[in-house]
């Protein structure tokens, strides 16, 4: 009986000691992340041939956890952590693309004032510096901000290297813990502290990369990440990262062929804002450049300076090779089936001749477009097989342009002495030929009624001139569309007539402005869109005009039309139109991961709360728990006092 006595006794002291340390365990870790609180499990001590019982023992210490909870947790910090990474790096390029002054958009509306400016005084070489340098200053700002874009996405792939290489150590951590949880398992002891790490670990994964847990016998997990084992047992599988030929950032588990999929995490938002969002914007920037330069330079490329036509011209925009067809070469942007019209000027006589060259893309190379050119008289063009440019070369004493002006001798068919000619500015909208017929015969300026008749190629009866009785030889009087019809004095024959084309796009093919021939700029796009250095050296190159006369803007008339001209026919936008979209979905996206970031703290509060509430060490509940341990010590070691006396009392009476 005494002994029974004791045993119940010593294994109060031994139970509530442990017990006590176990309490002491807890409030040391009340702040260790990923800790749960650590609980006792008591159970008497009995034996069927001792009804009375042999006292206490401490039959498990359990951890207070909630796995469907702690799920929960560790989804809600990888979509937490996945929108977070999204949102501060939206709010960078918010900030790189901007709208106030300094910014890409404010460069543009410089650019188009210093235009309306000059189109008060085109002649002006001061106007045309100010509007140079407006186009440099617009060009530079495409760079800065191509590269500040460039620096962002360098910076998130040297991010995603880091976070990858924290992504397999934490990896490695857990597959070592996994063999030592099950050792201690298997041995029969608990293991919790050993299993608390690796849930912390397997959250601070869960917001790198976004995980999936699966149990496994003796206390192991497997952890997948997209559909893929990265921890199996034991066994860590290395997370890779690749660029592949599109630019686009993929990692990869192990030997596995096929990129992952990330569920969530850090690593999944800078993915899809490297892959997906800042591709867009870049491709919408490139966009932005490539139009730009387009329109401008189909208008500028048609257009003459004040030092007028050219004798040499070489382009600045390459394509792949001189002997690929046009429509795979590369060019900047694609060249369509039409025409281009050259103008070949005579500095002995001042006369003017118009030619036209067919241009067909599915069948042309560079070399043979450079040959049909050449079949123009006095001009050679050359595809350079170096620079994979095509250059004009004017023979001694001609110059040429491209700007489509009328001819200054018409193609006649006249059996009178009369000799016609047609000056003035072609203001019709498209390419045609007019034919002037005389309808009676007579003497110029003296018969009556002596009209002429003005036909489109169509038949069509555009209107009708007088150069009979009243008419004065030799004087220059409005026809149709800005065209001026002068005749000698003379005589014409009924049916007489003469033929002038009318040129209102030179370039129906996008030819000069895709090889970059007396283009504003150059470049493909904003990493390399530049003013062409000849016309920032030289500002009288600056080619606003459609005939050469200094006050003459048409072509600037034109270039300003693009300030309100839709450009972007997919969207309906104007260049400014097409920069404030991207602007206003930026704002968007910010607007929206910064609400969803919101919602997914105030969640990811109310799972911790929960959590806490269950797993969480609370200092209060363990000091009244520590005092009631205490007091039970107190008590076991007074009851083995009491039956020790009690022992000795029976000794002196035996």
């Amino acid at each position: 009986m005494a002994i029974v006595n004791f045993s119940a006794g010593l294994s109060a002291l031994r139970v509530n000691q442990q017990v006590l340390d176990l309490l002491g365990h807890n409030i040391a870790n009340i702040n260790t992340p990923g800790y749960h609180r650590q609980e006792p499990l008591l159970a008497a001590r009995f034996v069927p041939e001792n009804p009375i019982g042999f006292g206490v023992e401490l039959t498990t210490i359990r951890r207070l956890r909630d796995g469907v909870l702690e799920q929960a947790i560790r989804q809600n910090a990888g979509e937490l952590a996945l929108v977070s990474s999204q949102l501060s790096r939206l709010r960078e390029l918010e900030t790189i693309l901007g709208s106030g002054s300094g910014s890409l958009r404010h460069a543009l509306d410089e650019f188009f004032n210093r235009l309306e400016e000059l189109a008060v005084r085109p002649a002006d070489l001061t106007q045309r510096r100010l509007v140079l340098d407006a186009a440099n200053h617009l060009a530079n700002r495409f760079h800065q901000v191509a590269d500040q874009l460039d620096e962002l996405r360098d910076g998130i792939t040297a991010e995603v290297q880091t976070a990858l290489q924290q992504a397999n150590a934490l990896t490695k951590q857990i597959a070592e813990l996994n063999g030592r949880i099950a050792l201690a398992l298997a041995r029969g002891s608990p293991a919790n502290d050993a299993q608390d790490r690796r849930d912390y670990l397997i959250q601070e994964l869960a917001q790198l990369v976004g995980v999936q847990v699966i149990e496994q016998p003796l206390g192991k997990v497997n952890v997948l990440v997209g559909g893929n084992l990265v921890v199996s047992g034991t066994e860590a599988v290395e997370l890779r990262q690749v660029i592949d030929s599109e630019n686009r950032l993929l990692i990869f588990a192990g030997a596995n062929a096929e990129p992952l999929t990330l569920p969530g995490g850090r690593l999944a938002g800078l993915l899809q804002t490297r892959n997906e969002t800042l591709a867009d914007f870049r491709q919408r920037l490139d966009e932005l450049a490539r139009v730009l330069m387009r329109e401008f330079d189909a208008i500028h490329a048609r257009g003459l300076g004040l030092a007028g036509p050219f004798t040499f011209l070489a382009g600045t925009r390459s394509v792949s090779h001189v002997d690929t067809f046009l429509d795979r070469a590369d060019t900047a942007w694609p060249i369509r089936n039409g025409t281009v019209y050259v103008s070949i000027t005579d500095f002995a006589t001042g006369q003017r001749t118009l030619h036209a060259v067919s241009v067909q893309p599915g069948v042309q190379t560079l070399a043979q477009l450079a040959s049909a050119f050449s079949s123009v008289p006095h001009l050679q063009a050359i595809a350079d097989p170096q620079t994979r440019t095509l250059k004009f070369l004017a023979e001694p004493g001609y110059a040429f342009d491209f700007a489509g002006r009328l001819p200054t001798q018409p193609t006649t068919s006249i059996t009178g002495t009369a000799q016609p000619s047609v000056s003035g500015t072609y203001t019709g909208t498209v390419n045609d030929t007019y034919t002037f017929k005389a309808l009676t015969s007579g003497t110029i300026g003296v018969t009556p009624n002596l009209t002429l008749e003005i036909r489109n190629s169509a038949g069509q009866v555009l209107g009708t001139v007088q150069v009979g009785q009243g008419y004065a030889p030799g004087t220059a009087i409005p026809a149709v569309d800005g065209l001026l019809v002068q005749l000698s004095a003379g005589t014409l024959h009924a049916g007489d007539s003469f033929q002038v084309p009318v040129i209102a796009e030179p370039d129906t093919a996008g030819l000069l402005s895709a090889l970059g021939l007396n283009t504003l700029f150059t470049g493909k796009d904003a990493a390399t869109v530049a003013v062409q250095p000849d016309v920032l050296s030289n500002p009288a190159r600056l080619a606003i005009s459609r005939t050469g006369a200094p006050t003459e803007a048409g072509r600037l008339r034109q270039m300003l039309t693009l300030r309100s001209q839709v450009v972007f026919p997919g969207s309906g936008l104007t260049l400014a139109g097409f920069y404030d979209r991207m602007l206003a979905d930026i704002g968007a996206q910010v607007q929206s991961a910064a609400e969803v970031e919101d919602h997914l703290n105030a969640v990811g509060q109310q799972l911790q709360a929960e959590q806490q509430a269950i797993s969480g060490v609370d200092a209060n509940e363990e000091l009244v728990r520590l005092l009631q341990h205490q007091r039970a010590f107190q008590l076991a070691a007074r009851y083995i006092s009491v039956v020790n006396a009690t022992l000795d009392e029976l000794l002196r009476i035996v």
